[in-house]
């Protein structure tokens, strides 16, 4: 009886250990590391010109720091030879995502703006992409990568809200937006 009741104790106990509960992983772990080799694999493409419409901007605000961009404004759209100044009120479409695609913000739903969509209007240095819009032409439409260390409000230790958005993201977080540059409200 007592070797039964031993048998049965050991077996509970063998059970009770195998149903430790294992961690799974989060959307955001290892997010810094995760950004960091998202920016270095787009320095990689760029230094080896594997992708031509892969372009950079030195910003001013930071010059040891790299914006990467592309130009996927569709052929044929009318492009005028007007940019932005820092104190210039401009109309845009966004579309604000994560390296994982994951949408944070947006003003436009679908793959492309629609009439029926509002665009935006702010002054360029009210937004977290004012280094890129300060080399736009109207009627351009780019998709930025900007690294944490570019973003005013990113220290990287805690969840924060990017300049002109309303939505908190992760410190540490490289922001990707597709901007569509639509007028020059006031110079």
């Amino acid at each position: 009886m007592i070797k039964k009741s031993l048998w049965i104790l050991l077996v509970l106990c063998l059970f009770f250990a195998s149903c430790e509960e294992t961690k799974e992983s989060g959307k955001f772990d290892n997010w810094h590391a995760r950004n960091e080799g998202f920016i270095d694999s787009l320095r990689t493409v760029f230094e080896n010109k594997t992708d031509p419409r892969l372009d950079t901007i030195r910003p001013l605000t930071n010059p040891g720091i790299m914006v990467y961009y592309k130009d996927i404004t569709p052929e044929g759209d009318d492009i005028k030879n007007e940019i932005p100044l820092y104190t210039s009120s401009v109309s845009v479409f966004f579309r604000g995502s994560y390296i994982t695609g994951e949408i944070f913000e947006e003003n436009f739903k679908g793959k492309d703006p629609t009439s029926f969509d509002s665009p935006l209007t702010k002054t360029v240095s009210e937004v977290v992409w004012f280094e890129a819009l300060q080399h736009m032409k109207v009627g351009q439409r780019w998709l930025i990568y900007i690294p944490w260390q570019m973003q005013p409000n990113n220290t990287g230790k805690s969840d924060y809200i990017p300049a002109g958005s309303s939505v908190k993201v992760p410190g540490y977080t490289t922001l990707v937006y597709d901007l569509q540059l639509l007028s020059i409200v006031e110079k």
